[in-house]
């Protein structure tokens, strides 16, 4: 993933049927999210997404969604899905992160009292650092913010920003924080799971009316 500080990449995360992948398409959107998570209402299987990736366009990169998978079920979403990146989104540690020597994005949930420095030490995610809020009870999907504010001006990695973002705030959220990429799920449903085109829409015009003010002069 390049990093691009003219333009803020945009992920939509979530995707679950054909007809959303044929709504996306439509959108200079970056990259897709599907989830493998069975508790997720955005659940979305290994045999759908296979499907579902046939139908994107070429110029968006795809990402498949694991939170504290075997290593054999890594091994089997390679092989069959090949997606652009995984994304760890549980507990995984850096060992486990690393062993695949695939891209991979890593999902670091703040709380209030996380040490980031110390939470993203050793990862080495090609993807990027996936900032998404704390929640005691879910690995993602609260439809909360945290305090854009603590999070570090540069990583060694892309700065991706989730949580909570609607076509509302994410200019204030570009504002503080200068993510490379914005990563919306609920903030573009109508209801879970159901992404809805005029919300995705409004979403990708804040996010370029936000480039427009901060990274153009």
């Amino acid at each position: 993933m390049t990093e691009n500080k003219n333009r803020t990449k945009i992920k939509i995360c979530g995707i679950s049927t054909i007809e959303q992948v044929r709504l996306v398409n439509q959108y200079p959107i970056d990259l897709i999210g599907f989830v493998t998570y069975e508790k997720s209402p955005r659940y979305a299987s290994v045999n759908c997404i296979r499907q579902m990736i046939d139908y994107i366009s070429g110029k968006i990169s795809t990402v498949v969604l694991l939170v504290n998978p075997t290593r054999d079920y890594v091994h089997k979403i390679i092989k069959t899905l090949q997606p652009s990146f995984l994304q760890f989104h549980g507990d995984e540690t850096p060992k486990f992160c690393n062993q695949f020597d695939y891209p991979y994005i890593k999902a670091i949930r703040v709380s209030p009292d996380l040490n980031i420095e110390r939470a993203i030490e050793h990862f080495n995610p090609k993807g990027g650092f996936l900032f998404d809020t704390w929640h005691p009870k879910k690995y993602g999907g609260t439809g909360g913010t945290f305090d854009w504010d603590v999070l570090p001006n540069e990583l060694k990695a892309p700065k991706i920003l989730a949580g909570g973002l609607t076509s509302t705030n994410v200019g204030q959220a570009i504002k503080i924080a200068r993510p490379d990429v914005v990563d919306v799920s609920g903030g573009v449903e109508s209801l879970k799971g159901i992404k809805d085109e005029r919300l995705i829409a409004n979403f990708v015009d804040s996010v370029g009316s936000a480039d427009m003010k901060i990274y153009k002069k």
